[in-house]
């Protein structure tokens, strides 16, 4: 008898994870909405946003990743993140909004999943 099987994200060959990297300030934020958009076009995937390479944390930041997250799944889109336990107002913002939180790793396939790394700096 077989048992149904929920799917594991990341292990599908269709996987996308976007990377940000640096400051996640507002200018990121809206970065990432652009690739969530650009990705959408390019077909049907299951997008895994990975917040473990963000080193600080803007409010203006959080609000315009979890905008652009919210937004890509209003539109129809597989998008859910990656963020870790030690980043609570991350995990809250995205968990209220009600996006699939997956602890960190959760991204790395042995599949070769598609990358797409976002980095910023803010100069000071």
């Amino acid at each position: 008898m077989l048992l149904p099987q929920t799917p594991n994200p990341a292990l599908d060959r269709s996987l996308v994870a976007i990377d940000l990297i640096g400051e996640l300030d507002g200018r990121l934020g809206e970065i990432l909405d652009e690739a969530l958009a650009d990705v959408a076009a390019r077909g049907d995937f299951h997008v895994v946003v990975n917040f473990d390479f963000v080193s600080a944390v803007h409010a203006d930041g959080i609000r315009a990743a979890g905008k652009a997250i919210v937004a890509a799944k209003v539109r129809g889109e597989n998008v859910s993140a990656s963020v870790s336990p030690r980043n609570r107002r991350m995990r809250s913002v995205l968990k209220d909004a009600r996006v699939t939180v997956f602890e960190p790793g959760a991204t790395k396939s042995p599949t070769g999943a598609r990358r797409i790394m976002i980095a910023r700096s803010v100069p000071r």
